[in-house]
């Protein structure tokens, strides 16, 4: 056989540089090693391809894949990911894809897994209330934010978490922290506003709840807190138009009833007698299972007719016949109560006696 050995050495220098172009020995010894699920020695040669090829940034997004993610360093996957994508975010990974894809395929991949573990856990622990699994839960949401710092859902629920697990100090910086990614969008404010609220913080929880309607004025969930935080820092002339405006945004029949209710003891305790009434009615009317809008409506009759009664307050003269009136609307709605509400009979039982005694004592006034 005839043997041409300068065409063979020409062939073979091609194939060293098909071979060899782009890739260093390190680089593909660390190849076959992945291949082969060597974790050792694709770590080894990894950063040996590194030292040969120092601005390869394939080799970066392997050594945050193979190396770091293994090992749960998320920081170190994310610092290296960020470097291989300033040197050219263009650069093909293994699999041949840009590597700017590629490292936010990771890291939404490992996101998820991490997130959703958390998520488990969070509703494992409010099922058993088991204090352990809100602390895995905890650790979990934390290993999300170091795997991606710009997710601000995380920074919510571990804000929530934290609160369950009484440290209102970091459940405010947790919020806090996803509001300072977003500081223009409404689920940040409402939340650092909901936080402020449950730890007692009524003016803080006012301003940031606040800004959230602003950005979503049609929000029927956060006008309604607001509100009742108006309420509690006695501010009731604006809970009363916050609960109007709640209304008017609430589509849901049972929570407009129970926004109407809320507007009837508002007006109640601001002597709005008349306004209260409607508000009490409308709430029944939208739901007629609602006993404290029945309650309501019989508190404020039997109020009323005292007031009637009395006769000591500048706009009720004394007048039995309409102290009697009021108290016969407040007996017919507690006889109502009794019927419906089997749970407290006995309770409204002796409110009846009561009325019907206020009652006859005003019959007997008017001989």
């Amino acid at each position: 056989m005839f043997f041409n050995s300068k065409l063979f050495f020409i062939l073979f220098s091609s194939l060293i540089l098909v071979v060899g172009c782009g890739s260093s020995v390190e680089y593909s010894t660390a190849k076959v090693a992945i291949q082969d699920k060597d974790w050792a020695k694709a770590e080894e040669y990894l950063f040996k391809a590194l030292e040969v090829e120092p601005e390869n940034a394939a080799v970066m997004v392997d050594i945050g894949y193979y190396v770091h993610s293994k090992k749960r360093e998320w920081q170190k996957m994310n610092e290296i990911f960020d470097k291989a994508l300033a040197i050219n975010p263009a650069a093909r990974a293994q699999n041949g894809r840009p590597i700017s894809e590629v490292t936010k395929n990771y890291r939404n991949m490992f996101w998820t897994e991490s997130y959703n573990n958390a998520v488990r856990r969070y509703n494992d622990f409010k099922g058993s209330n088991d204090k352990s699994l809100l602390d895995e839960a905890i650790t979990l949401f934390k290993e999300s934010i170091e795997i991606d710092p710009l997710s601000n859902e995380t920074y919510l629920i571990l804000a929530n978490s934290y609160y369950e697990a009484g440290n209102n100090q970091m459940a405010i910086e947790s919020a806090q922290k996803a509001l300072d990614a977003s500081p223009n969008d409404f689920q940040p404010n409402y939340s650092l506003g909901q936080i402020f609220a449950l730890t007692g913080e009524k003016k803080s929880a006012i301003k940031y709840i606040e800004k959230a309607i602003s950005i979503d004025p049609a929000n029927s969930d956060a006008i309604r807190q607001l509100a009742m935080l108006y309420y509690e820092d006695d501010q009731k002339e604006k809970s009363i138009e916050t609960f109007k405006s709640a209304i008017e945004n609430e589509q849901d029949k049972n929570r407009k009833a129970d926004l109407y209710y809320n507007l009837g003891v508002l007006n109640m305790q601001l002597n709005n007698y008349n306004d209260a009434d409607i508000a009490f009615e409308e709430a029944y009317y939208l739901n007629e299972e609602d006993f404290e809008a029945l309650l309501g409506m019989a508190t404020l009759y039997e109020q009323l007719g005292d007031k009637y009664f009395n006769g000591i307050e500048e706009n009720f003269k004394k007048d039995y016949f309409q102290a009697e009136r009021w108290y016969k609307k407040a007996r017919s709605k507690l006889r109502s109560l009794n019927e419906i509400d089997a749970d407290n009979q006995e309770q409204y039982a002796k409110a009846l006696k009561l009325i019907d005694y206020k009652m006859n004592i005003s019959a007997e006034n008017q001989k």
